[in-house]
């Protein structure tokens, strides 16, 4: 008998957590183009770092936690059975804070100590600087090649006159071996005859 009265309060704390469950109560996030941000000054040229903050509202890099009530009628303890809670909200973390991904393109947004012009992916001074490193490392590299292509074709020549010098010693020697072989098979023909 004790264990309808603890059976039926489960199950009502567990109907009462289903109805939070299936009641979206969670505010959507803010657009970032209504929410004030105050500072987009470009630094001066003397300046290490930006007059102030560009981002003041926080909400523009980091998403705030989102909390969630849930009424809870009595109940007796699970873990102990001489124990009955009352009835009590339970407030639940359902998502931790974290931090906003996605950027406002029309905005600028401090990097380092610099502010860029909205997109990460172009900025036309940064790309052209990085296209002269790029274009200077090629050339050298393009002078360095060139450089080794030229020794290989002085080493390739060089080489081509020692296998001309080399074809002509043996042939050499081959007429060399050649008028030996012809003596000696005369030198045996007339031991042969004496």
């Amino acid at each position: 008998m004790k264990i309808l009265p603890f059976a039926i309060a489960i199950l009502l704390c567990l109907l009462t957590c289903n109805g939070c469950l299936q009641t979206p109560c969670k505010a959507p996030y803010p657009r970032l183009d209504s929410l004030p941000i105050e500072c987009y000054e470009a630094p001066t040229k003397n300046s290490s770092s930006p007059p102030c903050i560009p981002l003041k509202n926080e909400a523009n890099v980091r998403l705030s936690e989102h909390v969630k009530a849930y009424a809870v009628n009595r109940y007796i303890d699970p873990a102990n059975q001489r124990i009955m809670h009352e009835r009590h909200v339970l407030y639940r973390i359902e998502e931790d804070p974290s931090w906003r991904l996605a950027t406002d393109d029309s905005k600028q947004i401090l990097i380092g100590n610099i502010l860029t012009d909205g997109k990460l992916n172009y900025n036309p001074i940064l790309m052209e600087k990085e296209l002269a490193l790029e274009l200077h490392r090629q050339r050298v590299i393009n002078e360095i090649l060139q450089s080794h292509s030229d020794i290989l074709i002085d080493t390739s020549a060089g080489l081509n006159k020692d296998h001309e010098v080399m074809l002509e010693r043996s042939e050499q020697l081959r007429k060399a071996l050649e008028e030996q072989g012809r003596i000696i098979t005369a030198l045996k023909i007339q031991l042969d005859l004496q």
